[in-house]
């Protein structure tokens, strides 16, 4: 199993710490094992409370226990990947979340498990106070050589490079900001489509950042490979309730090469037709 990101440490007026969740949902008992590494490939050394501090950690997974492990977010900021191996099929994924100066909570974000692939797309947002992240993790031992094409919404190549990571290397970095992947890319939405020539994991991260509030949402990228026409959201939200109001925003991007036609089908709790309002589409 692959995280493409974790983070622990400070950074500035923020602090980072990872969880990592870990349930076995067999009827015998599991032996896992968790690895971290930095950008580099080399041991990544954190403090989980309970296990110490270290690199690599052995966990005990009773049948149908779970385990969920913190690191503690002490030292300089530390960013980097974790593999996780088990003696048999078990649940894995992480929380990467943020605290301030005085520790208080602030945002987080799952990062789920990423199998290796040598091309994906994700949904790019780099408008207004938005900026979109991109993890990659190379779990193999060839480096790879990344080919990564920006598009913008109409489908237009709008630029493209060529980077190399190295076998068990990680990367994290914006899409589109000063000093990032496309520095002169700037207020933009579209996709951009990653080409390895090995097999690497990858996550999207979707930061909202003012100078009061900060959040992030992790995506999933798309295989390039894939072939499914019926997709499902689990949970959309429309409306208000108390003092608050929920939105919910579709990125749908075409990964093929032919025109796509798409319906989007919202329905309620009990399955009847549920009504919103989408800008710029009407009432239905």
């Amino acid at each position: 199993y692959y995280l493409p990101h974790v983070a622990d440490g400070n950074f500035g007026s923020v602090s980072f710490r990872t969880t990592f969740i870990l349930f076995n949902n067999t009827d015998a008992s599991v032996v896992a094992i968790l690895k971290l590494t930095d950008d580099t490939g080399n041991p990544l050394t954190v403090t989980i409370g309970g296990l110490g501090s270290g690199s690599q950690f052995t966990i005990n997974l009773a049948a149908g226990a779970t385990s969920i492990l913190q690191t503690d977010g002490s030292g300089s900021q530390a960013v980097g990947a974790a593999t996780v191996t088990a003696t048999a099929a078990i649940g894995v994924s992480a929380i990467f979340t943020v605290y301030d100066a005085s520790g208080n909570y602030m945002t987080e974000a799952g990062v789920g498990n990423s199998s290796p692939t040598t091309e994906v797309v994700l949904p790019v947002d780099s408008t207004g106070n938005f900026l979109t992240g991109l993890g990659l993790f190379n779990p193999g031992s060839s480096d790879a050589s990344i080919t990564m094409t920006l598009y913008n919404t109409s489908g237009s190549q709008v630029d493209r490079t060529t980077q190399s990571l190295g076998h068990g290397a990680h990367r994290a970095v914006f899409v589109a900001a000063a000093g990032q992947l496309f520095p002169t890319v700037s207020n933009f939405r579209g996709t951009l489509v990653v080409q390895s020539s090995v097999p690497i994991a990858a996550l999207v991260l979707r930061q909202y950042q003012t100078s009061t509030q900060l959040t992030y949402t992790s995506l999933p990228t798309v295989p390039r490979s894939s072939t499914k026409l019926t997709l499902n959201l689990a949970h959309v939200a429309n409306g208000n309730y108390g003092s608050i109001s929920f939105k919910t925003s579709f990125l749908i991007f075409n990964i093929s090469a032919s025109q796509a036609n798409v319906a989007l089908v919202l329905t309620k709790d009990d399955g009847s037709p549920f009504t919103t309002t989408i800008p710029g589409t009407g009432t239905n």
